[in-house]
């Protein structure tokens, strides 16, 4: 795990948590941001359950009560739009000033990644050519690009067998990197590896994403309304914004966090690498 810990007292931005039919991913996200975050540093938390379980919904409930900032948010019908896309634009504008934390139920964060995130923001905040900032997931196309370097000189196996595959479909590259974390010590191989530098991106994967002002006025509010013949999601919004722009995401190094499994690739890591496995190793290299 990283051990630098740069300190940012300086913000207080919301936190918003996208969830929906993930419900063991949901537990083991709320369990690693209990772990390695102040909850109490945000201004306020959301979880956005989009159509849930009644089980999940306890889950959900059960994080809630620990913790009196958290806010449920029903997400319906199912599907990002209309209701999780209203439901993002409405937490976006009450808090654009405070600045929000967007995670998916399927990131699992590390220790201190707030920290870097923050360091990352007031780095970049005043950079016209900067438009926001995340942090990078390995299991995402964004991830493996920036990692690269990092994969060329510690896991040349994972380069070998993925460099041409889409991550998003490319239930091997999903497993070898997970395998590689399990097993092969990537984490600490990487934080000896990143240092404070910061990568650049003309696209960005949002698992683990900082909105404030600036960014929400380039991307305006997220699309409502479907459109026939393309897809509507916030990602989409995102890269858009970036594409008209001009402008970069900037990930920090040291800010790396966990993403669980793209979705053409849930039934193969289900089946390889179920969260339980890796919630026993979060669990174990936390008591560390």
């Amino acid at each position: 795990m990283d051990s630098t810990r740069p300190q940012d007292r300086t913000r207080t931005p919301a936190l918003m948590i996208l969830t929906s039919h993930r419900r063991d991913c949901f537990d083991l996200c709320v369990w690693c941001l209990e772990r390695f975050t102040r909850l109490e540093r945000f201004t306020a938390v959301y979880v956005l359950a989009n159509a849930v379980s009644p089980e999940h919904e306890a889950s959900i409930n059960a994080f809630a009560a620990r913790h009196a900032h958290v806010r449920v948010v029903p997400c319906l019908p199912e599907g990002l739009v209309p209701a999780v896309m209203e439901a993002q634009n409405a937490i976006l504008a009450r808090h654009a000033d405070d600045g929000v934390v967007k995670i998916d139920e399927d990131v699992f964060v590390t220790e201190h990644w707030l920290d870097h995130l923050l360091a990352a923001h007031r780095m970049h905040a005043e950079n016209p050519g900067v438009l926001l900032v995340a942090c990078p997931t390995p299991v995402s196309t964004t991830g493996k690009r920036c990692l690269g370097a990092f994969f060329r000189a510690h896991f040349p196996d994972i380069v070998e067998r993925c460099a041409a595959s889409r991550v998003y479909d490319d239930p091997v590259y999903h497993r070898m990197v997970w395998e590689a974390v399990l097993t092969r010590d990537l984490m600490g191989k990487y934080a000896r590896f990143a240092n404070d530098a910061y990568f650049s991106s003309a696209s960005l994967i949002i698992h683990c994403v900082l909105y404030d002002r600036k960014a929400l006025e380039a991307i305006g509010p997220f699309p409502t309304q479907a459109i026939k013949g393309a897809l509507v999601t916030d990602e989409v919004a995102v890269n858009m914004a970036l594409r008209r722009t001009g402008k970069k995401a900037a990930l920090p190094s040291a800010g790396l966090v966990h993403h669980y499994s793209h979705a053409a690739c849930l039934a193969a890591m289900l089946r390889d690498m179920p969260v339980s496995r890796i919630g026993a190793w979060m669990r174990e290299a936390a008591g560390k």
